[in-house]
């Protein structure tokens, strides 16, 4: 695919090259010039339009797809207590299905407007992650899901500084070799250089 007459911005600096061609093949970008010619390849007439590299959201809750305005009326505390709040209650009572379900339309969604590449804080402990996982699988976005555990301390117990429990330690080091994993397999991906002119 050839697209042809599209202004950009290129680089680690975002330099604005107007009115070129850009050949993609096999997914990714190949070339970038305004002497690219059209053979048998398609063809879009980018005029007017901008390319930008992909937006990274670096905050997101996916599994609060299931009830982003739910309670819009209520106070934090109310919406996103993570003992009693109306947030929790929704995520514990609905079928694992159907988070799924939602979580892929949002990541749909980011996709069409530019977002390739997200940071989700996940609750739910090993089952949130790996139920995000799931949700991610054969999706073309980037990710890194940084999960939580279920235990919540009191304020006496904050005020004392009192340590978390052993078994959620252990629960904190499955989702750290998790995460380490994820991070491992994305470096290892190659990184296709574009040549321009």
């Amino acid at each position: 695919m050839i697209l042809q007459n599209i202004s950009i911005l290129y680089g680690n600096n975002l330099k604005f090259i107007e009115k070129t061609n850009v050949l993609i093949s096999n997914g990714k970008f190949q070339k970038i010039s305004s002497k690219i010619k059209p053979t048998k390849q398609k063809v879009v007439n980018c005029n007017g339009l901008l390319l930008i590299p992909g937006l990274i959201n670096s905050h997101t809750h996916l599994g609060d797809s299931i009830a982003k305005d739910i309670a819009l009326d209520k106070d934090p505390d109310a919406k996103i207590n993570p003992i009693f709040g109306i947030k929790q209650k929704i995520l514990k009572e609905t079928e694992p299905r159907e988070l799924i379900h939602y979580m892929r339309k949002t990541v749909k969604s980011m996709l069409k407007k530019g977002t390739t590449t997200f940071v989700d804080f996940r609750e739910g402990g090993l089952d949130g992650v790996l139920l995000m996982q799931k949700a991610l699988s054969n999706t073309p976005i980037r990710s890194i899901i940084l999960g939580r555990i279920e235990y919540y301390q009191s304020k006496e117990q904050i005020k004392r500084n009192t340590p978390i429990p052993q078994s959620y330690q252990n629960q904190i080091d499955i989702l750290n070799i998790i995460s380490q994993k994820n991070r491992s397999k994305e470096t290892r991906q190659s990184h296709n250089h574009i040549k321009t002119r």
